[in-house]
């Protein structure tokens, strides 16, 4: 468990290294530490579904399975409630008509919705359906939803090659604290559980 709360410290100390800007100032540091987390989120939901199909065919995997999924959700939550936060100090108000914000707040009620589900069920099926279904539902949802207010791929696009590696850095070492969390919860036996012998 220290491993992960080391990655996401370095993580976040690393952000304090990102230059202010212009218009938002200092505020940039703390988009960078949530767009990493945003992008893990992503990853994870994604490498849930994608071993959550593999389980089908080896049970071995559903353990980690699970704990992916555990760890996307719980960060999803967490990142969706900062983004919320930014919104408000950053842009003064609550941008409900950018598609992405929508993106978000469905992802969210949905996990919500699956965290519940196979609490009641305990069913392997039903998680691994529904792991699968946010999986490739959140890519083909962000890929779709165009930006209004938001601009496109601020930091990638940014003519700064110092601000791009240095985000880079940042969401190398978030995936790296995903990972370790994940592997507590697998090893632990914590997070979403379902009616197996694995």
């Amino acid at each position: 468990m220290w491993s992960f709360f080391a990655f996401l410290l370095v993580s976040f100390a690393i952000a304090m290294f990102v230059p202010a800007d212009a218009r938002i100032g200092n505020w940039v540091k703390v988009i960078y530490f949530h767009a990493s987390i945003a992008r893990n989120s992503v990853y994870f939901f994604v490498l849930a579904g994608f071993i959550s199909l593999i389980a089908f065919f080896r049970k071995d995997f559903l353990k980690w399975a699970l704990s992916f999924e555990t760890t996307a959700i719980l960060f999803w939550i967490i990142q969706t409630f900062l983004g919320f936060f930014i919104m408000k100090e950053v842009w003064g108000g609550f941008l409900w008509r950018e598609p992405k914000v929508m993106v978000a707040v469905v992802v969210f009620f949905f996990s919500l919705l699956v965290i519940l589900a196979v609490d009641v069920t305990r069913s392997a099926i039903l998680f691994q359906i529904s792991s699968m279904v946010i999986g490739g539902g959140i890519v083909y949802l962000l890929f779709a939803a165009k930006n209004v207010f938001h601009p496109d791929n601020p930091i990638l696009a940014s003519p700064s090659a110092l601000m791009k590696i240095l985000f880079e850095i940042i969401t190398i070492f978030t995936f790296l604290a995903f990972f370790s969390l994940s592997a507590w919860f697998r090893e632990g036996n914590k997070g979403l559980k379902v009616q197996s012998k694995v």
